[in-house]
């Protein structure tokens, strides 16, 4: 995989995070989607090891929050 891939997933999951932020005021919806993002957020980082032993773990974690 390329660094493309890895700003695409981060992307994604920072759109996640973002939704999960939005929708803090309805009731199992922000925990719904947090989860999910955290999850997709884990399965890349466990793919990314297997190919790259360097893979920054926190550099992908930091890339994976919302900005702004």
């Amino acid at each position: 995989m390329t660094k493309k891939h890895f700003r695409a997933f981060a992307a994604h999951i920072a759109d996640l995070r973002r939704t999960a932020k939005e929708h803090s005021n309805m009731e199992g919806e922000a925990t719904l989607v947090y989860d999910q993002a955290q999850a997709c957020e884990n399965m890349v980082m466990e793919i990314a090891k297997e190919f790259n032993q360097k893979f920054d773990k926190e550099r992908f974690r930091n890339a994976c929050q919302p900005k702004g």
